[in-house]
Order: structure tokens, then C-alpha cells, then sequence
């Protein structure tokens, strides 16, 4: 059940939208203008609504690409970001980093611009093909990390993970009930306590939160 019924649905719908937003990268990038921006805008949030989904699911093919903490590090870490885009130079197989997934996306799509046509000009003027190789860059790395996860679910780890039965550390149960906590922690401090400042002695931090620059 937890494996037909809602992991792989999760990912399905995950890895979808993701090779819909890089299909919608490809135009946007081909043509520069208003209504592939919009378009380009809607699938990422259509994927990264997805992520929500399946990220509890941070074990087995997911953990060996680090999918959480490379499709989902926030805050974007700004001054990073820029340095990479200026320098063309990354990596985005570092974990710990806050430069890289939809977080990334989110800048790209709305944060380098007060408007859509500020951003649109940013592709366009003012070291252009720099931001253009790394939002190309970013959606193929979500995109690759999201396909080895869904791959390997549809291709043996699902039988994998129904056969490893019991209770004991490193079985199915274990695996889903530790990551079920995790992204439970996650959502406690990272997406509400931060924030909201109950964990930063009431300093509120707003511009700490998910999809900061979309406002969504």
C-alpha cells in the first residue's frame, strides 16, 4: 500500500511536472518574452507543490543523490548564487550548499527583477548567457536527481522496499517512520520556527521561508 499507493504516485507526479518544467525552461529560454515567462513560472510551482509530496520519502534512491537537500536547501543563499552565476562556476554534488533546486528557481523566476520584464531583460543584457547556463544548469540537476529516484522505485527498489519487512533499523517500516519524522522536524523549525522567530529568541525572519521571492 504505502508503495503503490503513495510513494510512487508521489514521484510520478514529482518527476511529471519536473520534465514539464524543463521542457517550459527550453522554450523560455529559446524565446525570452512574457507569456513563456509565465508559463515557465507555473510549471515550477506546479513541481515544487509536487516535491511536497514525495519529500518524506527521503530514503533508498533518494538519499544515494542527496534529493532533499539538493532540490529543497532554503534559504537561497544569495550572494553564493550570484558569485556562481558571474564566475560560471559550481557544484552542485555539494549538499550542505544553498545555491542550487527550486530554491534556486524561485530567484531565477522572480528574484532577479522587480518585474517580469526586468526579468526578462536580465536574460537578455547584463552577462546573459551567464544566467541563462545556470538556470539551465539547476533545472538539469533537479531533473536528474528526481529521474534516478523514480527510476530505480519503478525498476527493483519497490519490490526492495515491500520485501524488507519487519521492524528492526533499516527496514521498510523504520525507513519510512525516521524520514516521516525528519521532514516532520523540518517543517517545525525550518518552515515555521525560523520564520516566525519561536526558535530565534523572537527575532522574526520572514525572508527565511520557501519560495520567498514568488511570495507563494
Amino acid at each position: 500500500n504505502l508503495a503503490d499507493n503513495l510513494i510512487l504516485p508521489a514521484y510520478a507526479d514529482l518527476k511529471a511536472n519536473v520534465d514539464d518544467m524543463v521542457s517550459k525552461t527550453e522554450i523560455f529560454t529559446t524565446t525570452y518574452d512574457f507569456a513563456s515567462l509565465k508559463v515557465l513560472q507555473s510549471s515550477y510551482m506546479s513541481a515544487y507543490t509536487s516535491w511536497q509530496r514525495a519529500a518524506q520519502y527521503n530514503f533508498g534512491p533518494a538519499e544515494e543523490v542527496f534529493l532533499r537537500s539538493s532540490v529543497n536547501n532554503f534559504p537561497l543563499d544569495v550572494a553564493m548564487t550570484e558569485t556562481n552565476i558571474q564566475t560560471r562556476s559550481y557544484d552542485f554534488d555539494q549538499p550542505d550548499n544553498y545555491d542550487k533546486g527550486f530554491p534556486a528557481m524561485d530567484y531565477l523566476l522572480y528574484g532577479i527583477g522587480e518585474n517580469d520584464n526586468a526579468i526578462i531583460n536580465r536574460y537578455l543584457t547584463d552577462n546573459a548567457a551567464n544566467y541563462e547556463e545556470y538556470l539551465q544548469a539547476v533545472v538539469a540537476d533537479i531533473q536528474t536527481r528526481v529521474n534516478h529516484t523514480y527510476n530505480a522505485w519503478v525498476n527493483g527498489y519497490d519490490e526492495t522496499f515491500i520485501n524488507n519487512t519487519g521492524t528492526a533499523a533499516g527496514s521498510s517500516l523504520s525507513l519510512v517512520i525516521n524520514q516521516l519524522n525528519a521532514n516532520y522536524e523540518l517543517i517545525k523549525r525550518e518552515k515555521l520556527g525560523v520564520p516566525s522567530g519561536v526558535l530565534t529568541l523572537g527575532i522574526k525572519n520572514p525572508d527565511r521561508v520557501e519560495a520567498f521571492y514568488s511570495d507563494e
